[in-house]
């Protein structure tokens, strides 16, 4: 959400972390929680964002998305490794980013 102050400060170190790990494989899938399109479209434009978002309009406790994976919060991160498996959920992205640089995106990684 482009009101979620986490959210705002993770965006710029996001972008440059799939800048740097896209070619290798990184993908990054989004979920916004923004009930104005064009203020998210702003927001990702803003920040390079080009990475596929989901958006429903609707705000985090309507979002359908959100809700599917009972996810309460913003600025949270999942990973996934390439078995499809959750490596980690965690809204720290220094710590996405020490697992991915470390390739610990195949096995389970510790998250607060």
């Amino acid at each position: 959400s482009s009101t979620c102050r986490t959210c705002r400060g993770q965006a710029d170190p996001l972008t440059r972390l799939y800048d740097r790990l896209h070619a290798g494989g990184l993908e990054i899938l989004a979920i916004s929680y923004d009930t104005d399109r064009a203020v998210m479209e702003s927001f990702r434009a803003a920040h390079r964002q080009t990475w596929p978002t989901s958006w429903s309009g609707r705000a985090l406790w309507e979002d359908p998305t959100g809700w599917r994976y009972r996810e309460r919060g913003t600025g949270v991160f999942y990973l996934v490794d390439a078995s499809g498996r959750l490596a980690a959920h965690t809204a720290d992205l220094g710590a996405i980013e020490a697992a991915l640089d470390a390739g610990e995106a195949t096995r389970p990684v510790a998250t607060r």
